[in-house]
C-alpha cells in the first residue's frame, strides 16, 4: 500500500508543477501613452571620436613633470621649515604627497606604454 501511495504522489507532482499557479497575469499589460516630455530621445547615428586621446593626456602629464618637480621642491622646503605645531603642516605634507602620487602615476603609465611598444 505505501508503494501505491508513493507512485500516485510521483505522478501528481509533475502535473502540479505544470499547472503554473493559481493566478495568471497578462505579461504585456496595458500600453502606456507617453507624452513628449518622457519619450526617449534618439541617440546620434554616429558617435564622434574624442579630440584628445589617452596618449595625448600621458604626453601632457610628462610635459608638466618639470613644473611638478619645482612645486615639490617648494613644498619640501615649506614642510621642512614649518614647525610641527603649525596647523597647516599636515595640509602641506598632504599636497606634497599628492604631487608625488601624480608623478608616480604618470611614470607608471609611461612604463606601461614603453613595455607595450617593446612587445612584438
Amino acid at each position: 500500500m505505501p508503494k501505491l501511495a508513493l507512485a500516485i504522489v510521483a505522478m501528481l507532482v509533475p502535473l502540479a508543477a505544470r499547472a503554473g499557479g493559481r493566478y495568471r497575469r497578462d505579461a504585456r499589460g496595458p500600453a502606456p501613452a507617453l507624452s513628449e516630455r518622457v519619450k526617449p530621445r534618439h541617440a546620434p547615428a554616429t558617435l564622434a571620436r574624442p579630440a584628445v586621446t589617452a596618449d595625448d593626456v600621458l604626453r601632457g602629464e610628462l610635459v608638466v613633470e618639470p613644473v611638478r618637480a619645482e612645486q615639490a621642491a617648494i613644498l619640501e622646503k615649506l614642510v621642512r621649515d614649518t614647525p610641527d605645531d603649525d596647523p597647516q603642516k599636515p595640509e602641506l605634507a598632504f599636497r606634497l604627497a599628492e604631487l608625488y602620487a601624480a608623478a608616480a602615476r604618470a611614470w607608471h603609465l609611461e612604463a606601461i606604454a614603453r613595455s607595450l611598444q617593446a612587445t612584438p
